[in-house]
């Protein structure tokens, strides 16, 4: 009976008859769906005031990953970051075309790609659609061991595609792969006051961050760059290096 209730998701909840003898007259469904989405309150907080504040921040963003919370009105989207921002480093030049990474370079490229399995080491999968800019880093001027990020890519659309069916313009060298790719089209980039520098980049999950617009663009180190939404992270364990 719990179990069909729980698969209707339209937020209505059954009242038991009453369990005084529990100490839930009634509404013990209730009670645990607000336990698992609020928290509970320690026994010293309680103790020492009436009222409990939780951290809202943290709240806000353990309830938006939620499936139903980011199901938006017809004809709007829903994000809860309007600036979202991801740091990653561009993939190797082994046996990619010099024109390729020019392209970054100047400002004219178009494209990005990304293994989905990559992705999702770092991020939950619902995480993709909410990006806004993509953080870039390509080879340091002053230190070829690390990369920097000077520019910052909007995203104009996502799609997610096997590897074969991304061109050689689009990822600068042709694959058979079939293994499924995020890819993003970019816009005309926006040029960074002060580039953030030594962003490591093997294994490329190192050089991904979630952050926003504001918080890359005060700092100039990779290891200073805040990050957002850690409801939506996953697990660090089993990272591994992708040839893109």
């Amino acid at each position: 009976y719990a179990t069909a209730i729980e698969e209707v998701g339209i937020g209505a909840f059954a009242l038991l008859p009453s369990q005084t003898e529990q100490g839930y007259s009634g509404h013990q469904w209730l009670l645990e769906f607000l336990q698992a989405q609020i928290g509970t309150a320690s026994n010293a907080q309680t103790g020492q005031c009436k009222e409990v504040m939780y951290a809202i921040a943290v709240m806000t963003e353990r309830l938006y990953v939620q499936e139903a919370a980011r199901i938006p009105y017809h004809g709007m989207r829903q994000v809860l970051y309007p600036d979202l921002t991801m740091t990653v480093a561009l993939g190797g030049q082994r046996g990619r075309d010099n024109g390729y990474f020019e392209g970054f370079e100047q400002g004219t490229a178009q494209w990005y790609h990304l293994p989905q399995s990559t992705f999702l080491q770092k991020f939950k999968q619902h995480v993709a659609e909410e990006i806004r800019y993509l953080a870039l880093a390509s080879t340091s001027d002053t230190q070829s061991s690390t990369k920097q990020i000077d520019k910052l890519w909007p995203v104009k659309r996502l799609k997610v595609l096997p590897r074969y069916a991304i061109s050689e313009e689009q990822a600068g060298k042709k694959s058979i792969k079939a293994e499924l790719y995020y890819l993003f089209e970019l816009g005309k980039p926006l040029a960074l006051q002060f580039p953030v520098t030594k962003v490591p980049h093997q294994p490329i999950v190192r050089s991904m961050k979630l952050t926003t617009l504001t918080r890359l663009e005060s700092v100039v180190e990779f290891v200073e760059v805040k990050e957002v939404y850690e409801e939506a992270m996953v697990s660090a364990g089993g990272m591994k290096n992708k040839n893109f």
